[in-house]
């Protein structure tokens, strides 16, 4: 079975990048908060056909305003990256991550 668009963030951390990635318990715990909060943000399951730049600013200016530390805004930024970027290789993605510093533009400025 493949991820297609409508596989949510979920179900692809939790049965393709967790068994497919050479990753430890600390990892996978930190995959699975950032898909929590990342539900949290936007309300629901978010699919991954959903995934683009508009979207992982906002959750970025949303992570800062609920008073995460940058650190952890940073992070979370990177883990989601390296999911989307995963979830790319499959052609699941409509858009690819951005490899530029990996951080992304804050809508806000």
């Amino acid at each position: 079975m493949k991820p297609t668009p409508q596989t949510t963030v979920r179900e692809f951390v939790e049965n393709f990048y967790c068994i497919e990635r050479p990753i430890g318990e600390k990892q996978v715990y930190q995959l699975r908060d950032m898909v929590r909060v990342l539900k949290n943000f936007v309300g629901y399951e978010l699919v991954l056909g959903e995934l683009n730049e508009n979207l992982a600013s906002r959750w970025t200016a949303w992570l800062e305003d609920e008073g995460y530390a940058r650190e952890t805004c940073a992070g979370k930024q990177r883990i989601l990256l390296a999911v989307w970027r995963y979830a790319s290789d499959f052609g699941v993605v409509d858009e690819r991550a951005s490899d530029a510093s990996g951080r992304f533009a804050n809508p806000r400025r």
